[in-house]
């Protein structure tokens, strides 16, 4: 994904107060918003994935999941990504 370190200099308090971690940018503010992508390690393990490294492998992975039935009752309860 791109190196978001230097990119937002005129929001320097987002940036190193919610779009840090362990010294490296994991959310680009935008508009006092900080935008973050969370997956769930045990469901990638299952489905012999590792982490996106670009936005087309989000997408696909996202399509991959979209739709799964999570917790057995036979109704899809999975959306791929959301963010909000």
């Amino acid at each position: 994904m791109l190196q978001l370190a230097n990119v937002c200099g005129a929001c320097v308090v987002y940036r190193e107060t919610v779009a840090v971690y362990e010294g490296k940018v994991v959310g680009l503010p935008t508009h006092g918003l900080v935008v973050h992508l969370y997956y769930l390690r045990d469901l990638f393990s299952a489905a012999g994935l590792r982490p996106p490294r670009t936005w087309d492998e989000a997408i696909a992975i996202a399509r991959r999941f979209n739709g799964t039935d999570l917790d057995g009752d036979g109704a899809a309860n999975d959306y791929g990504m959301c963010m909000w």
